[in-house]
């Protein structure tokens, strides 16, 4: 009887509006996409579609559609399905000749399921259900209805199931698999909005809580052992302060790609909040130099990390990556700011004191001597280090225009900026800052007045825009290099900048 094929969900008045040049009475797929789109995807009614259709779905079908909507629904990008073989195997036919998909699928899993010809490695097939929505409302059915059922344990049971007993044939369902556990959505992939994680880690660690994500991941680690899945497992327990498991899972990453600069910088990145919840800890009333030792020594660790991933870059075996030079600039304006609130660097005076300490090679205050004994050249290479990546930046973003708005290049830009203007609280010219050489303080000044470290077109054209208070920092910076005898290359460029701005 053909009419057995249709969901019970379907009465005679539906049936009767449906083309019959579509013949969907054979084909019960394509009467639900059917309905749906007639419906407009009304989810009372797809929840009764869902209900009806899965009492009659029994076995190892039951796995299959649960796996299935798993992926469609987590790795919806990619246009993920089951390929054919995994299916086989996980319905226990793929040995025997004499069985196929279509004979021992009920029609009740026939609703859900269509099969797909995808071309990978020629042409391959493969099971996916006939709408997103439905996927989605057959894990929500599934999970409420079966106690103890949870999206943790669906991914769980997933990673380990059959569909991945043939080496041969998972080559896709590896690659979709690993994108659902580590593709988060991102402007720069051409998404419509941002997570921090992958879709399935953001739902599990939302209704479940992080250490279902963690339990996951960690599943998946062992399973694909897949650097880009160790980044996550650091990114994911960073956020939640957790700073041990955070190194062991971003030493994993690189110890699987040592060579890659955007891992080395997650590792960096893992210092950097542990240095921030360290100073957090301490009692700003009681601060003393000694006690930023531990917060110096993890910001010490970061900033290696980003220098590594600096060097990275020049060998150019990933994309460029911006972010070490930016993530370098951030933690070194960090540790500046946790120094100056550490007498002896508070107020005026300190803050003085503090710039000079930073730029003059034989001064350090009395206070710090030995209990910064061996932070001295470091803190000495601060100013050096962010000049040489705010110069990289500045000449990057000068010259390597995008060719139209991108919402991620507008944030970095804007962020980079930000942190430039933070440079003169610490190397510009303040109320006590100590200059011997007139030129010297000149140079100094035009470089406050334009919130910067340096005079050039990107600093000149970006202040620019501040408007009509701009003019006067412009003109006075221009009067300033005018008044230097001795030019050097520095005040040229200067000159001419601000003179086309």
């Amino acid at each position: 009887n053909e009419a057995a094929d249709l969901p019970k969900g379907a009465t005679e008045t539906e049936k009767s509006d449906m083309p019959t040049s579509l013949n969907l009475d054979k084909n019960p797929h394509l009467f639900i996409k059917f309905m749906i789109l007639r419906k407009n995807f009304e989810p009372e009614f797809v929840k009764n579609v869902v209900a009806n259709s899965l009492n009659d779905v029994k076995g190892n079908e039951i796995l299959l559609l649960r796996y299935t909507a798993l992926l469609n629904v987590f790795a919806e990008k990619e246009d993920s399905y089951i390929p054919l073989h995994c299916a086989e195997a996980l319905m226990g036919i793929d040995k025997n000749r004499c069985l196929t998909m279509n004979s021992i699928l009920s029609p009740a899993a026939k609703v859900f399921l269509i099969l797909v010809e995808r071309l990978s490695c020629g042409i391959v097939q493969g099971y996916k259900f006939v709408d997103t929505v439905l996927a989605k409302e057959v894990l929500i059915h599934m999970v409420e209805m079966q106690q103890n059922l949870t999206y943790s344990s669906i991914a769980c049971d997933f990673l380990k199931s059959r569909l991945f007993s043939d080496a041969y044939h998972t080559k896709d369902l590896d690659f979709f698999t690993k994108e659902m556990l580590k593709r988060r959505k991102k402007f720069a992939y051409g998404d419509e909005t941002e997570t921090q994680f992958s879709l399935l880690v953001e739902h599990i660690c939302k209704k479940e809580g992080h250490e279902a994500g963690v339990v996951v991941l960690e599943k998946g680690l062992a399973k694909f052992v897949d650097p880009m899945i160790a980044q996550t497992l650091a990114r994911l327990v960073t956020k939640h302060n957790d700073f041990v498991q955070a190194h062991k899972y971003a030493q994993i990453a690189l110890d699987l790609d040592y060579d890659n600069s955007y891992l080395l910088v997650t590792a960096g990145k893992v210092y950097h909040e542990e240095m921030i919840k360290e100073f957090e800890k301490l009692d700003r009333s009681l601060l003393r130099p000694s006690m930023l030792q531990n917060t110096m020594s993890l910001a010490i660790a970061a900033v290696e990390h980003y220098s590594k991933s600096q060097e990275a870059n020049k060998r150019g075996k990933h994309a460029l990556n911006l972010h070490c030079y930016l993530e370098d600039i951030k933690t070194h304006f960090k540790m500046l700011s946790m120094m100056n609130k550490v007498d002896p660097f508070k107020g005026s005076v300190g803050q003085a004191k503090l710039q000079r300490y930073l730029v003059d090679p034989e001064f350090v205050p009395g206070e710090v001597q030995e209990v910064w004994k061996e932070y001295h050249n470091w803190i000495k290479s601060i100013k050096a280090k962010i000049d040489i990546s705010i110069d990289f930046l500045e000449k990057y973003l000068t010259y390597n225009k995008q060719k139209s708005r991108d919402i991620e290049d507008e944030r970095f830009k804007k962020t980079f900026y930000q942190q430039v203007r933070k440079y003169p609280e610490f190397f510009g010219m303040l109320e006590n800052t100590v200059i011997e050489s007139d030129e010297e303080r000149k140079r100094l000044q035009a470089c406050t007045l334009l919130e910067g470290h340096n005079v050039n077109f990107s600093r000149a054209f970006d202040f620019i825009r501040k408007g009509k208070n701009a003019v006067p920092n412009l003109e006075r910076v221009l009067e300033l290099l005018k008044g230097i005898t001795g030019k050097t290359a520095f005040d040229l460029e200067g000159l001419i900048s601000v003179s086309l701005a």
